[in-house]
């Protein structure tokens, strides 16, 4: 999988369980950012966890250089901002082929 695709994938996963702050996931099942793009570079036989890290690095790159987690929990922070960089690390992945 691409690290673009694996960017769409949290995307839908977001979409699907929703989002939280300040956790990786919550009562509700609500996911965090980070929790999404980990869980999306998980295929059925393989975790890929220097994808992972790569991807996570690409979305701080989008994020001004702050830490996905840190970025994710900011006070303020709406969904629609997550939703907008992981759209935009996932265009961005696209165009250089990844």
């Amino acid at each position: 999988m691409k690290d673009s695709e694996v960017v769409e994938r949290a995307i839908e996963i977001l979409d699907q369980r929703g989002w939280c702050q300040c956790q990786a996931s919550d009562d509700e099942g609500r996911v965090c950012m980070s929790w999404a793009v980990g869980r999306a570079a998980i295929t059925e036989h393989f975790d890929d966890t220097r994808q992972r890290g790569r991807v996570l690095d690409h979305i701080s790159a989008i994020t001004g250089g702050l830490s996905v987690p840190y970025w994710n929990d900011q006070a303020g922070r709406t969904f629609d901002e997550v939703r907008d960089k992981l759209t935009e690390t996932a265009k961005d992945l696209r165009d250089r082929g990844q």
